[in-house]
């Protein structure tokens, strides 16, 4: 009820992703406009994805398979303790499992002091 009130009586709505979208749309609370979070429209860099597979592995030649997160590392925001339970918890069960998180901010160093243990848990950075 309180999302109805509030999307209806809205003078905008705007989505971050198309799923969120369709949903807005499906439930015809007013027009909505879609400005994707993402980057998805930049070129890719093929070296730097050719090295990122010889790093992580080609799953399609037994490799890993990468699990990725990019974002602010904020938890109250991102939820990145989701991610370093998942991977605890798969780590066993399913080894070629590769978590990569990429990004900065408040909670880096308490994330990676929390994960220090996992080995299927790669911190990267922040990169451009």
């Amino acid at each position: 009820p309180f999302n109805r009130l509030t999307y209806r009586a809205a003078a905008c709505r705007v989505a971050i992703s198309s799923v969120i979208e369709s949903h807005l749309r499906e439930r015809q609370w007013g027009e909505t406009a879609l400005i994707p979070s993402t980057l998805a429209h930049l070129p890719s860099d093929k070296q730097a994805v050719a090295k990122l597979r010889q790093r992580f592995g080609n799953t399609s030649a037994g490799g890993r398979i990468v699990i990725g997160h990019v974002g602010a590392l904020v938890d109250r925001h991102k939820g990145q303790r989701v991610l370093i339970e998942a991977a605890r918890r798969l780590r066993d069960s399913h080894p070629q499992l590769l978590f990569v998180c990429l990004g900065a901010g408040e909670d880096e160093a308490a994330f990676k002091a929390e994960s220090a243990d996992l080995d299927n848990l790669v911190w990267e950075g922040f990169h451009t």
